[in-house]
This record gives C-alpha cells, structure tokens and sequence, in this order.
C-alpha cells in the first residue's frame, strides 16, 4: 500500500480517486482520514453481480 497525495478536502480526494478508478477499474483504491492512527483494511467477498457500465 502506498500514499498516492494528500488533499485538504474530500471533495478533492474523490474527484482524484474517480479519475484513478475510471483509469483502471482492476486497481485497489483506498481514502483514509489522517485522524485514524491505525489503517485497517478488511476485505469481504463479493456476492452479487457487476457490470460495466
């Protein structure tokens, strides 16, 4: 896992994450708020259907 920037808003955040995940829809994109000392992530299957849109 690696930092890819900091932003000083969430807008902002998302607005980069849409782009990064339209870019490629295979990669794992994560936002976390500075405030978490700890990063947990928790991983559950999928049950259900995707499409692409």
């Amino acid at each position: 896992m690696s930092v890819i920037n900091d932003f000083a808003n969430g807008n902002a955040a998302w607005k980069v994450y849409k782009k990064l995940h339209a870019e490629n829809q295979n990669r794992e994109l994560y936002i976390f708020h500075t405030s978490n000392e700890e990063i947990k992530v928790i991983e559950q299957p999928y049950i259900g259907v995707r499409r692409k849109i």
